[in-house]
């Protein structure tokens, strides 16, 4: 079996009602390292960092009018056996 050592996080970012934030700043930070990876939503909202290291993050989103918001503790791990 190959040795995985990255993996991916993406998403969508939405307001507290639900809509989609096109074109928001995304900061994925590796809390082990303290790299930083920065993105934009699509039009859809969507974001995605990949590949990346195997670890633990904090993902922040921010755009114009909103307040920043951060999710702590975000975890990128090895898949178990049943998981390849």
């Amino acid at each position: 079996m190959a040795q995985l050592d990255q993996g991916a996080i993406n998403g969508v970012v939405k307001d507290s009602t639900g809509a989609v934030i096109a074109h928001a700043q995304v900061t994925l930070t590796n809390t082990d390292t303290n790299f930083a990876l920065k993105g934009t939503t699509d039009a859809r909202g969507q974001y995605n960092f990949s590949p990346i290291k195997i670890g633990n993050y904090i993902l922040s989103a921010t755009a114009s009018g909103f307040e920043t918001t951060t999710q702590e503790d975000v975890r990128v791990k090895h898949p178990g056996p049943s998981e390849y």
